[in-house]
C-alpha cells in the first residue's frame, strides 16, 4: 500500500491511497473539521488488512503465504529455507517430549517455547531491509506457528486451515497492527530495534492466543481477549524499559535475553 498527499491551491486538498499495483483504494478530501490526512489515519487504525490491498493483490499474497509455508522445494527460496530450518528447530524441540501423554502444563510450556522460537524468527526478519508491503513474509512464520501448537494439542492442520484459524483468531488484526506501527515509526522498510521487538512481542501474542484457542476448542471471547491484550500491553512497556537499560549498555546482551524471555512468558 502507498499513500500521498496531493496539494491543491484553489480546492481541497486530497490524501489518496494506492495498491501496490497502482490501482487507487481510498481518496480523502480536507475538511473544515480534520485534514485528509486525518481522515485517512482513522482508516488505518480501522480498516481490515484485505482492504490496504486491492482484492486480487490480496489474494495473491495470502496464497502466495500459504505456498510459501506449506511447500518444501528442492531448491527452495531464501525465505522457504529460513522456514525449513524453523521448522527442523520446531521439531526438534516438540521431540523432546512425548505429546501423547504430556500433562496440561508440559503443552503449556512446548507452547511458549514455540512462540519464542516463531517470534524470535519473525524479529530477526523484521532486522532485514524488506519493503513494509511485503508485511505477508511474516505470516508462514505465523501459520507454522498455529501448525505446531495445533499438534502440541493433538489437532493435526493443514497450512490453508492453519491460516483460517490464524485469521479468526486475529492474525488480521496483528498484522494490520504491525503495519500501523511501522508507518507511524515512519520506515521506509522494515527495519529498525524498535520494529523488531514490536514485531518479537505480537507473534508471542499470536501464540499465546492460538494455545488458549486450541484449549478451550474455540475464539477467546472479546473478554478473554483484553485480558490477554492487557497483559501484553504491560509487557511493552517493560521491554521499552529493557530496550532503554541495553542501549545505555546498563545491561549485556545475555541479560537482556534472558529479561525480555522471562517478561513475555508473563502473558
Amino acid at each position: 500500500m502507498r499513500h500521498y498527499s496531493l496539494p491543491h491551491l484553489e480546492r481541497p486538498s486530497h490524501y489518496v491511497v494506492f495498491c501496490d499495483c497502482g490501482r487507487e483504494l481510498k481518496r480523502f478530501s480536507d475538511r473544515k473539521s480534520v485534514t485528509a490526512k486525518g481522515q485517512f489515519d482513522t482508516w488505518l487504525e480501522q480498516a481490515e488488512i484485505a482492504e490496504q490491498w486491492c482484492s486480487v493483490c490480496y489474494q495473491d499474497k495470502v496464497e502466495e503465504a500459504i505456498s510459501e509455508a506449506g511447500q518444501f522445494e528442492a531448491s527452495p527460496s531464501p525465505l522457504q529455507s529460513y522456514i525449513n530450518d524453523l521448522s527442523i528447530s520446531i521439531r526438534q524441540a516438540l521431540g523432546q517430549m512425548d505429546l501423547s501423554r504430556a500433562s496440561l502444563e508440559e503443552k503449556r510450556e512446548a507452547a511458549k517455547k514455540i512462540s519464542h522460537l516463531a517470534a524470535t524468527a519473525c524479529a530477526a526478519l523484521a532486522l532485514q531491509p524488506i519493503p513494509i508491503a511485503d508485511v505477508f513474509v511474516l505470516t508462514p512464520i505465523q501459520i507454522l506457528l498455529v501448525q505446531s501448537i495445533g499438534r502440541i494439542y493433538g489437532v493435526p492442520l493443514t497450512a490453508k486451515t492453519a491460516f483460517e484459524i490464524a485469521t479468526n483468531i486475529g492474525l488480521g488484526v496483528l498484522l494490520r497492527q504491525i503495519f500501523i506501527a511501522m508507518i507511524k515509526i515512519g520506515l521506509p522498510v522494515m527495519g529498525g530495534l524498535l520494529t523488531s521487538t514490536y514485531v518479537y512481542m505480537s507473534t508471542y501474542y499470536m501464540g499465546r492466543v492460538a494455545q488458549v484457542y486450541f484449549e478451550k476448542g474455540r475464539p477467546l471471547t472479546p473478554e478473554e481477549l483484553q485480558e490477554v491484550q492487557s497483559s501484553r500491553s504491560r509487557a511493552e512497556e517493560r521491554l521499552r524499559e529493557l530496550e532503554h537499560l541495553r542501549k545505555s549498555d546498563l545491561i549485556t546482551d545475555e541479560e537482556y535475553q534472558r529479561k525480555r524471555r522471562q517478561i513475555v512468558d508473563e502473558i
